[in-house]
């Protein structure tokens, strides 16, 4: 089982490439965006639980995108 450090720093990771991708964002967005910050109290939730939900958020965007992609590619 991964430790609370090592679910902590692929957090990190994860957010590091969202805000690179996104030059532009808030650093405060993209912990919106990533669900990472809401309006629940989840102070005491575990880290392996934020990163599921931060896997879970990129993965839904990601079909989204691809999605989009394609019925672009349909229209052209």
């Amino acid at each position: 089982m991964i430790n609370r450090q090592k679910y902590n720093f692929k957090i990190l990771k994860e957010l590091e490439e969202f805000l690179q991708d996104r030059p532009d964002s808030r650093f405060i967005q993209a912990l919106w965006s990533l669900n990472i910050v809401d309006e629940k109290d989840r102070f005491y939730e575990e880290s392996n639980i934020t990163f599921n939900k931060v896997k879970k958020v990129l993965a839904k965007r990601n079909k989204l995108a691809e999605k989009l992609i394609k019925n672009f590619n349909k229209e052209i």
